[in-house]
């Protein structure tokens, strides 16, 4: 992998023809995807859709109720499209008619370098709004795991022509078993080494450091995304803590929580809750306030108690 420079960087960004963020909101109710095998049957609708629109996958995110997505190419509209007409398929036979169908994706240009790290650190960073305890760099329904990982080559894969009908059955949940050659199959499911150019992202960085960097820091631009989407933003404890120490400090001057007015700690936990995303679990360990403080003034429903 060469050690590029900036500008050489951002010529090869700029001779990479467009690249956008496609994405849809997470859904009020219900899920496209119910559990793995659904998500291995997405990735594969996935590439195949990429396929069909000459679209190139250079990131993803698979979330039950939603998906993230970057794109090169001119297609992104065709992608999209024929991901729905074949998802929107399996979800008529798996009994839930209608669900995706009126799914408008948002599409966001990427028109710089700079851009470009912080739409693929907030893709491959979604997957912490599932799980606290997911690792960004291992999530299995995401590309994340896929750069400058020097172990991805090592794990087996096989050609579909290798495959038994019944393997393929499983596969492409169709009587129609026919796979492009280009397809890798592991573990029952399509190998995203096959789908995704993480050569190209890869390059986009000077080296390994830099794509760390650019996934672990500068949040507040995760912010600046995850406003823009009207998604919930997903930030570490670590990451929640220099956010809410740099509040303090800048808005009252103070460093420690306890030397806040009742006002002004109500003022802040409000904050973390609405505009930084904290559950009250998460808002009660960065604080180190009992549990039940945090909730007796966020009082907690079935539903936010899943975000604990």
């Amino acid at each position: 992998m060469p050690n590029l420079t900036w500008r050489e960087a951002e010529r090869l960004f700029k001779y990479a023809g467009p690249i956008c963020h496609l994405y849809s909101k997470p859904l009020e109710s219900g899920f496209f995807f119910e559990n793995d095998e659904e998500r291995k049957y997405a990735l594969l609708l996935m590439a195949l859709a990429a396929e069909y629109a000459g679209v190139v996958i250079l990131a993803f995110a698979i979330m039950s109720n939603h998906f993230h997505f970057i794109i090169k190419g001119e297609g992104s509209t065709i992608f999209f499209s024929e991901f729905r007409k074949k998802l929107g398929k399996y979800l008529s036979r798996h009994g839930r008619p209608g669900l995706i169908d009126g799914v408008v994706p948002g599409v966001t240009a990427i028109t710089s370098l700079n851009q470009f790290y912080d739409e693929l650190a907030y893709v491959i960073r979604n997957p912490y709004v599932v799980s606290p305890d997911v690792n960004l760099l291992s999530y299995p329904w995401s590309s994340g795991y896929l750069y400058f990982n020097g172990l991805i080559h090592l794990v087996p894969s096989r050609k579909p022509g290798g495959l038994s009908y019944r393997e393929l059955r499983q596969i492409t949940k169709s009587r129609d078993v026919a796979l492009p050659e280009w397809v890798r199959i592991t573990d029952g499911g399509i190998n995203p080494t096959c789908f995704v150019d993480y050569q190209l992202v890869e390059n986009l960085f000077r080296n390994p450091r830099a794509f760390l960097a650019s996934c672990f820091k500068n949040v507040e631009t995760q912010l600046e995304v995850a406003k823009r989407m009207n998604e919930k933003p997903a930030l570490t404890d670590d990451e929640m803590f220099k956010l809410f120490r740099k509040h303090i400090e800048n808005e009252y001057g103070v460093k420690d929580y306890k030397l806040l007015s009742s006002s002004q700690r109500i003022e802040v936990l409000k904050k973390m809750k609405f505009e930084l995303g904290a559950s009250n679990g998460q808002i009660a360990r960065v604080l180190h306030l009992p549990q039940s403080e945090v909730d007796a003034i966020f009082p907690l429903t079935a539903k936010n108690q899943l975000l604990l």
